[in-house]
């Protein structure tokens, strides 16, 4: 199925409830979903996730004018990115998305939600006229149905008994206080 091109007079006649009401369900990859990732370049910060679909939610998002991104090294299938961007830091705590665990209690902040979670999203679509004009999205809620929680490591650093070691002063006893 070939995603459904949209003119923005024809987006614009789609109700609203049609515009804001949207869900897909899939597995997620590159989730910044707890916490935003930033953009110093273009002063942003960005809630989102890629999200893998099935040939069901892959229909029904490219029947929203959505578009799939065919798989990549990154992302092992077809994939739409769901995202929400901040352009005024200081209310992206306000407008993070909704997370919730399989039984629609609140998601711990402090738990980082990794790739091969599985789980649906909720979101608007909008209008953007940029670059020809297109359909965005803006995330307002996450259900995390299976988690695959995220654990960072400092994969390449060794402790090496036999390599250099630093000796004598380092570059702070060198500054006058």
């Amino acid at each position: 199925m070939a995603t459904k091109t949209f003119t923005e007079t024809e987006f614009n006649q789609l109700s609203e409830k049609d515009r804001l009401n949207n869900t897909l369900e899939g597995e997620f990859y590159w989730a910044w979903l707890s916490k935003p990732k930033v953009s110093d370049k273009y002063k942003t910060m960005i809630y989102g996730v890629n999200l893998v679909l099935d040939d069901a939610n892959k229909a029904k998002a490219e029947a929203m004018g959505l578009k799939v991104m065919p798989a990549d090294k990154y992302t092992p299938g077809d994939y739409v990115v769901i995202q929400r961007k901040v352009r005024d830091q200081s209310k992206a705590a306000e407008v993070a998305p909704e997370l919730v665990d399989s039984m629609q209690k609140p998601f711990p902040s402090n738990i980082l939600i990794g790739n091969k979670s599985k789980g649906i999203v909720k979101f608007g679509r909008y209008w953007f006229p940029n670059g020809g004009g297109g359909i965005g999205t803006t995330l307002f809620k996450v259900q995390i149905r299976e988690l695959v929680e995220f654990k960072a490591t400092e994969k390449g650093f060794v402790m090496d008994e036999t390599g250099f070691k630093a000796t004598g002063t380092t570059d702070a006893d060198g500054f006058d206080n």
